[in-house]
C-alpha cells in the first residue's frame, strides 16, 4: 500500500490555488486535496492550511477510522468538520486571516484496516480504479457556487449562501467505463442538498475489485484539446488511474506523463488540478 498526490496550475490561472498531500500514520493511509476559490482572496494559502489542518485532525482521530458501520460516517464527518473549523478559526486569528481566505473545497480519502472512506466538501471527483473498470463520481453544483467549509466560520456568510443558493442542488453523476472502450456500463445521476458533505464508505475494500482510489478537484472537468473542444471527464479519469505501479511518487509520475502528452498534442486544462490517491492493494 502507498499514497501519493500532485497539483498543477491551469492555463487560466497565474497562481495555483489547488493543493494536495498524502501519507501514512499508524496504519491510516490518507490522501487530501483542496481547491481554493478563484474569486476570493489568498485562497492558495487557505487551501494549503486546510490540507495540513485536515491531516493533523485525522491523525489525531486515526483510531476512529478503523472498521466502522456506515451510520458512523455521519458522526465522523460532524466531528471532523467541527475540529477543522475550530483550527481554521485559531490559525486565522493568529495569522490575521479572514474567513474568505479559507474559501476552498476539501477532499479526504482514507484507508485503514479493511475500510476505505471519502469525505468531501464542495465540488470535485472521486475515481475508483478497479482494474479494467473505472468508476467516476463527479460532483457539480447547479449554481456553480460550491458550499465551502469556511461558511461555518461566519453565520452571516452561511446565511447569505443558503438564502441565495439553498434551493439549488449538487448534481452527483456516477459513471462506469471499461478501459479502452467508449461504452458506458452505467450512468447514474441524482441531486442532493448542496450544503451537505459527500460521504463514501467501502467496507472490506480489500476483498473487492478496487485497486486505488483518487480524489480530484473539479479542474478535471476543464481539459480541452488543441481545438478547445472539451475532453470528457471519463477519458481523463481513465488516464489519471492508469498506473503502471504504485511505488514512490506514483501519482506525480502519472500526472507528469499526462502533462507531457497533452503538451505535445496541444491539449490543456484551464483550471488548476489536484489528484490525491490511496493505493489499496
Amino acid at each position: 500500500m502507498n499514497t501519493d498526490s500532485y497539483f498543477e496550475t491551469g492555463t487560466g490561472h497565474a497562481i495555483c490555488e489547488d493543493y494536495a498531500l498524502s501519507g501514512e500514520y499508524k496504519g491510516l493511509y490518507y490522501a487530501i486535496g483542496s481547491d481554493g476559490c478563484s474569486s476570493s482572496d489568498d485562497t492558495d494559502t487557505g487551501a494549503r492550511l486546510l490540507c495540513h489542518i485536515a491531516k493533523r485532525k485525522i491523525m489525531n482521530m486515526h483510531d476512529s477510522f478503523r472498521a466502522f458501520e456506515d451510520p458512523k460516517m455521519t458522526e465522523l464527518e460532524k466531528i471532523l468538520r467541527i475540529l477543522i473549523l475550530q483550527e481554521c478559526k485559531n490559525i486565522g486569528n493568529m495569522l490575521k486571516l479572514r474567513s474568505e481566505n479559507f474559501d476552498a473545497t476539501l477532499w479526504i480519502a482514507t484507508h485503514c484496516g479493511r475500510d476505505v472512506a471519502v469525505f468531501g466538501w464542495g465540488d470535485g471527483a472521486v475515481i475508483k480504479n478497479c482494474g479494467e473498470l473505472v468508476q467516476v463520481t463527479n460532483l457539480e453544483y447547479e449554481s456553480n457556487a460550491p458550499y465551502y467549509l469556511s461558511y461555518g466560520l461566519s453565520q452571516e456568510r452561511d446565511a447569505a449562501y443558503k438564502k441565495e443558493y439553498g434551493s439549488c442542488y449538487q448534481a452527483v453523476s456516477d459513471v462506469l467505463k471499461m478501459r479502452g472502450s467508449e461504452k458506458l456500463e452505467g450512468d447514474y445521476r441524482h441531486e442532493r442538498d448542496c450544503t451537505a458533505a459527500f460521504l463514501m464508505h467501502e467496507e472490506n475494500a480489500l476483498d473487492g475489485p478496487m485497486i486505488s482510489l483518487s480524489v480530484c478537484s473539479d479542474g478535471i472537468n476543464t481539459y480541452q484539446d488543441k481545438e478547445n473542444n472539451p475532453i470528457t471527464v471519463l477519458d481523463i479519469a481513465e488516464e489519471y488511474s492508469a498506473y503502471k505501479n504504485y511505488s514512490g511518487e506514483f501519482t506525480k509520475r502519472r500526472m507528469l506523463k499526462i502533462k507531457k502528452e497533452k503538451d505535445i498534442c496541444g491539449a490543456h486544462h484551464i483550471d488548476d488540478i489536484f489528484c490525491a490517491t490511496v493505493h489499496i492493494k
